[in-house]
């Protein structure tokens, strides 16, 4: 069986036959193609469950008499989709000619771009979301059911829906929460999905340039 990429670039420096300039090049080069490659592959199949989870989620949620819901949760993730679908298309651009230190540099410098734009995306589609199935629920059919079970309908006071209107208040507090904390929530769910391949891509960045020193 072949040595994987990984085998032959932790051996590949126990040889000192093996210390020559093409074959160090070489490692370098198909280990930051096959780290881009896994990443591309991560973000593809990122973006499909977000198309596949939009349409399935929305169908879902006007089955359950929660249309408001469904339309939001589709709009906020076509967005999402749309905007990641054109930063991998302009991912797909970089020019794979230069060496292996300016694709991984160029590609870095990508990364880099795309997760800034996406905190701030979350700063705004993580509210939205929540925002979506709580009014979604408050204006559905089930809004004044649910409260009614829970609490009992008030006498007095405003309501909106049959609902009293100070449960807004809490409502805003966890959505602007949502708002503030919303890059840091994207970076959780970035390093959970996407934390190895980019501790990778930094130790292999640390590697060449340290190289490039020497």
């Amino acid at each position: 069986m072949g040595k994987s990429i990984e085998t032959i670039w932790k051996t590949g420096f126990l040889d000192q036959n093996a210390l020559v300039a093409p074959k160090v090049n070489d490692l370098y080069n198909r280990k930051s193609e096959h780290i881009i490659e896994k990443f591309k592959r991560m973000f593809r199949l990122n973006l499909k469950a977000i198309a596949f989870g939009g349409v399935i989620g929305c169908v879902g949620l006007f089955s359950l008499q929660l249309p408001i819901t469904g339309i939001v949760m589709l709009l906020t993730l076509l967005i999402i989709y749309i905007v990641n679908q054109k930063e991998l298309n302009a991912l797909e651009k970089i020019d794979q000619s230069v060496s292996s230190y300016d694709y991984l540099k160029s590609f870095d410098g990508w990364m880099k771009g795309q997760l800034s734009l996406n905190a701030r995306m979350a700063r705004v589609y993580y509210p939205a979301i929540f925002l979506g199935m709580a009014l979604g629920i408050w204006f559905s059919v089930h809004g004044p059911r649910l409260y009614e079970r829970l609490a009992g309908l008030p006498k007095n006071g405003w309501l909106l829906n049959g609902i009293p209107a100070v449960w807004l208040l809490p409502i805003l507090v966890i959505a602007s929460l949502l708002a503030f904390f919303g890059d840091r929530l994207y970076k959780m769910e970035l390093n959970a999905f996407y934390g190895r391949v980019l501790s990778k891509l930094d130790e292999l960045l640390t590697d060449m340039e340290k190289l490039r020193q020497d």
